[in-house]
């Protein structure tokens, strides 16, 4: 299983700096999850989205999935996991007639391209998923934006690779020390859903990555 991150930042894009966006590449399938503000742009250089199995938006937070409606305009049919809420949102979404819309709850889970996905209700609001997919023995989880609570960090636990939201100073998110606690069943974990005052030297003192756009793990 291969994961490149497409679009790292949080809340607002940069020049030429996507927000959340990550491409999963199985050895059967490909599952994008979040679509934010410039993300799409970004992907086209690596895959078409038309080879894309399925999409995954963790919520509806436009930094996580304001570019799901820039897809719609694409030629094809696309399945999308999402949450049902907030209502107006997910409207927008449901009126498009090339989505295939597939609601998630944290009871759920899915089968795309020989991958399983199974789903976290996590700590933000509005509702919001943390995201687990497995292949064979290997798995990856993506937090999405969430405060650290305990259950996170065992859906986490013996994950082969953990991107985490803690690049941030708190409120609706982690903060370095809490992408530590993560990482302390020997996980790895790399931070990502990086907010634009944030100084990234944080995540070193805590033995924390930095997610960096188009630079791919594979696990």
């Amino acid at each position: 299983m291969k994961i490149t991150p497409i679009g790292v930042r949080g809340s607002v894009p940069a020049q030429g700096k996507a927000t959340s966006c990550y491409l999963i590449e199985g050895a059967s399938g490909r599952i994008v999850i979040d679509l934010g503000s410039g993300a799409l742009t970004e992907l086209l250089k690596v895959v078409d989205p038309r080879a894309v199995d399925a999409f995954v938006l963790t919520h509806l937070h436009y930094d996580h999935s304001v570019d799901a409606l820039m897809l719609s305009h694409f030629a094809g049919r696309f399945v999308v996991y999402t949450p049902s809420s907030p209502s107006d949102r997910f409207s927008l979404l449901k009126a498009r007639r090339n989505l295939d819309i597939r609601v998630i709850s944290g009871s759920s889970f899915a089968e795309v391209g020989g991958m399983r996905i199974d789903f976290l209700r996590t700590e933000h609001d509005p509702e919001c998923y943390a995201v687990r997919i497995a292949e064979g023995d290997k798995s990856f989880v993506y937090t999405s934006d969430t405060k650290y609570f305990d259950r996170l960090r065992l859906f986490c636990r013996r994950a082969s690779l953990v991107f985490a939201d803690c690049a941030s100073h708190g409120g609706p998110h982690m903060i370095p020390s809490d992408g530590a606690l993560l990482k302390a069943d020997g996980t790895r974990v790399i931070a990502t859903h990086i907010m634009p005052d944030f100084d990234i030297s944080e995540l070193g003192r805590v033995g924390l990555e930095v997610a960096e756009p188009f630079v791919s793990t594979e696990i």
